[in-house]
C-alpha cells in the first residue's frame, strides 16, 4: 500500500535500503525509480493459502482454527 511506498521513498531519500512487504515491490511500476534501494520483499503466498483451504474442504476435512504460514511451509518468501 501507500505506507510501504512511503517507506521505500524515505529510504531512498536517506540513501538506505528498504524491504518491501506483501508482494514483490521491486517489480511495481510506481516504485521503479527506487529499485536501487529495494533490498528484497517479504511476500505472502495468498494463492497457496486459498488453494489449501479449498482443497481441505474438497477433501471433506475443512481446515479450521489458526493456520501458520511461514518460511518453513513456503507460506511467505523473500
Amino acid at each position: 500500500g501507500l505506507s510501504g511506498q512511503g517507506v521505500i521513498e524515505a529510504a531512498a531519500a536517506a540513501d538506505k535500503w528498504a524491504i518491501g512487504v506483501d508482494s514483490d515491490q521491486y517489480s511495481q511500476k510506481p516504485l521503479a525509480k527506487y529499485k536501487d534501494h529495494i533490498l528484497t520483499s517479504a511476500t505472502k503466498d495468498v494463492a497457496g493459502a486459498v488453494y489449501n483451504l479449498v482443497k481441505s474442504v474438497e477433501d471433506g476435512k475443512p481446515a479450521t482454527g489458526v493456520v501458520r504460514a511461514d518460511l518453513g511451509s513456503d507460506g511467505v518468501g523473500l
